[in-house]
């Protein structure tokens, strides 16, 4: 049935949308990307070079974002935004809770795009596919998900 998927343990989980999950992120870059780049933009201060701000603003809001999005996945399963959404990553094997490995696994893919996409603008882009794959995806499941093992559920 669209929309379910089961584990392989056997139990029926209900996947998040795409649409909520999109949602999902667009708060998360409220509360935390658009305050990170603040505070990275206040840091990195005004070099001469407009690349090198830049490059140098991505790196922080990354290692913001590697420290928010791993620790909350790994100790909740859920961001602010995919709590805000109703929404709740889990281990696609036997729905329980991600571990920091599943975590940190989930967010490599993307979080790597973005450190090269720092310095070749076209690698960033790849994030993008990374995302869009699981709408394609029987469960619905993005790149990312599927390195971290994981599914994204209704709750």
């Amino acid at each position: 049935m669209r929309g379910w998927a089961t584990t392989d343990i056997g139990e029926s989980v209900e996947l998040a949308g795409a649409g909520r999950r999109l949602l999902a992120r667009i708060v998360d870059i409220v509360v935390v990307g658009v305050p990170a780049a603040i505070v990275a933009s206040v840091i990195i201060g005004q070099p001469d070079d407009a690349a090198e701000v830049s490059a140098g603003i991505s790196l922080v809001v990354t290692a913001i974002w590697l420290i928010y999005e791993v620790s909350m996945i790994a100790l909740r399963g859920q961001t602010l935004g995919k709590m805000a959404t109703r929404i709740k990553v889990v281990r696609s094997e036997n729905s329980g809770a991600p571990e920091w490995s599943h975590s940190f696994n989930r967010w490599a893919p993307a979080g790597v795009c973005s450190i090269v996409g720092s310095w070749v603008p076209i690698v960033g882009l790849l994030s993008l596919l990374i995302y869009l794959s699981l709408v394609w995806d029987g469960k619905r499941q993005g790149w990312h998900d599927k390195a971290g093992k994981t599914l994204v559920i209704k709750t």
